[in-house]
């Protein structure tokens, strides 16, 4: 009989494959070495980072440490001192339990550790590598615990090479970072990337920990919630209608302080701001849900940021009206009259002004035999200055063929003729191709001009925005921004692209930003995603009024592109119709 083939995997082998599902990047690390750290009771935790992780992830913490017994066992799979029987897993309010993460760190790292307790005189240093100790010894050390990750991935090349940009990892710490200090306000966090400082958070409240990650303008948009049931207590902040973004708005729930991710509670938020928000926009909110452990169940995911509720649709529902209710008594919802007929209401601005006697205007000169034949109907415009050509009749336009006609349909369409073709333009996914063919070529050649701005504008930012920015500074100075950044939440912007209002200079930055920190919006390349937003914001809409030269501009610029018969988000700009087939149409 043929020997079997079913074997047990080498434990380097299993080990590397538990590191795939827990660390899956250098910001998986950082959250379960800072966890460990906050299950250790530090008040004080200190993240240093080089080339994003990827070097380097230095965390150094005041906790309990780890004794010199029990400091090799930890980095065993499932070692843990946390649980202890099956009991225990409904039972938990610490941030790890399952045992794997340091373990998955070392299988694919170098590790050095120094750890201490308050009740040894020495600490102890040990050194792993590729899962295997390489040293263990005791030494002279401060309470607290002091864990080193080196070279991360340097055993599994092909995961390092899927890693993203340093910018783009270093907004993945942070966010991790932030999602543990807003349910930790009592732990001071300090965050230095190549030496450099990038975040400081003291002790605080909840409140004034957002506005210290957020910014200021966050803080004066903040409505808080509390609401206390039986099945759960629900408390935190949601934020103002007016400031509600279609994408960027800071959305965090926390169950017992966990961070977690619940698409149908975030439902529920969302119903509650029913008819109060912008199509497409999204609310922002920061929800700490404190409910009992034996009814819930942490341990459905190896990240541990799914939470399975044993009585969701209650939760559901309380957490809708505990959302309703604080919009409610902030007098964000329209207040209700029942004694009233809506239809009837005033205005404000009339509610002073006396009635006016309606008027029929009538044309006298108006003569239903008239022949039709003897009006212009293709003067969409009704206004000559605007639209100068005046056609009598469809095959004139295809019949002219050195100097094309073009007119403006609808408000909307740019229709032209060439050599026997009606062409029908989109005018707004027109001006996006140029655009973005513009943008590009100015970010390749750094040959857009700036328009300096007489008074520079003030920009408060969150942490969040200002480190985008600093990703895609030398990109926006390509194509005409000029930004100067004061400090970690306020910019001035200096100059900005001729072709934006200078109104609309600040929301735009600010957006681009948004779009910047939610890196699974995009897949472009940094130069790609930015020219691809800016031509949507600023391209025409499709309800202006154009002039005959400049729909003639757009047309020319439109075939002067390279591909000018798509849009960047891959959208038909146009159509065309051939003398034979139009004239098929109207036999």
């Amino acid at each position: 009989m043929a020997g079997g083939v079913i074997f047990r995997l080498p434990q380097q082998v299993a080990n590397q494959i538990a590191a795939g599902e827990v660390i899956q990047r250098p910001a998986s690390a950082v959250k379960e070495l800072i966890e460990n750290s906050v299950d250790a009771g530090a008040t004080e935790i200190k993240i240093q980072v080089k080339d994003a992780g990827k070097t380097l992830i230095k965390i150094v913490d005041n906790g309990e440490g780890i004794a010199p017994q029990d400091i090799e066992l930890a980095f065993q799979r499932h070692a843990t001192s946390k649980i202890k029987t099956t009991d225990d897993l409904t039972k938990i309010m610490t941030k790890g339990f399952r045992g794997e993460a340091l373990a998955s760190i070392a299988s694919v790292a170098q590790i050095e550790i120094i750890s201490k307790k308050s009740t040894n005189q020495l600490g102890t240093l040990l050194c792993i590598e590729g899962g295997e100790v390489k040293r263990k010894e005791q030494l002279a050390a401060q309470n607290g615990t002091t864990i080193s990750v080196k070279n991360l991935f340097f055993n599994t090349p092909v995961r390092r090479n899927f890693l993203k940009t340093n910018q783009t990892e270093l907004r993945r710490i942070l966010e991790e970072v932030y999602r543990l200090a807003i349910a930790h306000c009592y732990v001071r966090f300090d965050v230095f990337d190549q030496g450099s400082e990038l975040l400081h958070l003291t002790k605080a409240t909840v409140k004034h920990r957002l506005r210290n990650i957020f910014g200021t303008k966050l803080r004066d948009n903040l409505l808080e919630i509390n609401s206390d049931t039986q099945i759960a207590k629900i408390s935190g902040y949601v934020l103002k209608p007016n400031i509600s973004k279609q994408r960027g708005n800071p959305q965090y729930f926390f169950v017992n302080n966990r961070f977690i991710i619940a698409p149908y509670l975030r439902h529920a938020v969302l119903e509650a701001y029913q008819g109060l928000l912008p199509e497409k926009s999204q609310p922002g909110y920061f929800i700490f849900i404190e409910i009992a452990t034996d009814k819930i169940d942490v341990n459905i995911h190896p990240t541990k940021t799914e939470i399975k509720f044993e009585e969701s649709e209650n939760l559901y529902a309380i957490l809708k009206s505990t959302v309703k209710h604080s919009l409610g008594i902030h007098r964000i919802t329209p207040p209700l009259d029942f004694n009233q007929n809506p239809d009837l209401r005033v205005p404000y601005e009339y509610k002073d002004k006396p009635p006016t006697r309606p008027t029929v205007p009538i044309d006298t000169n108006y003569n239903p035999f008239e022949d039709a034949r003897q009006k212009n109907v293709l003067d969409f415009q009704n206004t000559p200055s605007n639209n100068p050509l005046k056609i009598e009749n469809i095959s004139d336009l295809l019949d002219i063929k050195a100097q094309p006609s073009i007119f403006q349909l609808f408000s909307k369409y740019i229709v032209c003729g060439f050599d026997n073709n009606l062409i029908i333009i989109n005018q707004n996914r027109a001006h996006q191709r140029i655009l973005f063919e513009k943008f590009k070529k100015g970010n390749k050649t750094n040959s857009l001009p700036s328009q300096q701005l007489i008074f520079p504008i003030f920009v408060s930012l969150s942490i969040q925005q200002t480190n985008a920015l600093k990703e895609i500074e030398d990109d926006l100075k390509k194509i005409g921004f000029r930004i100067k950044i004061v400090n970690k939440t306020s910019i001035q912007i200096l100059g900005a692209p001729q072709i934006c209002p200078t109104e609309k200079i600040s929301a735009t930055l600010e957006e681009l930003l948004d779009q910047t920190i939610d890196v699974s919006s995009h897949t472009d390349t940094i130069g790609d995603m930015i020219a691809k937003f800016l031509a949507r914001k600023w391209a025409i809409t499709n309800n202006q009024l154009l002039n005959h030269v400049e729909q003639n501009e757009m047309v020319n610029n439109l075939f002067a592109c390279q591909d000018y018969g798509i849009t960047p988000f891959n959208k038909k700009v146009f159509i065309r119709l051939d003398k034979g087939a139009l004239n098929r149409k109207l036999e």
